[in-house]
């Protein structure tokens, strides 16, 4: 379902979202990551989970775009113009 994503560090992909902006959500996995450095936004669901991470030329959300909007039209785009 819905949640909101709080953006951690600055990145490419994230560019022209606010934080705590709203993002569709379709299943529970939780993706752990070695390095924190990578992630560029988290999302709590009673624990905090990595939903967006990016390095270099790598990116990944655990929310659907495609699902998301207005705010995932614009990740969409940052995509594209990256």
């Amino acid at each position: 379902g819905w949640n909101n994503i709080q953006i951690s560090s600055s990145s490419k992909l994230l560019n022209g979202i606010n934080n705590n902006s709203h993002f569709y959500f379709v299943h529970s996995y939780s993706f752990e990551v070695d390095e924190k450095k990578y992630v560029s936004a988290t999302t709590n669901y009673s624990i905090e989970i990595v939903s967006a991470i990016e390095k270099e030329n790598i990116f990944g959300t655990q929310f659907h775009p495609e699902k998301s909007q207005v705010n995932g039209i614009k990740i969409l785009e940052n995509f594209v113009t990256i």
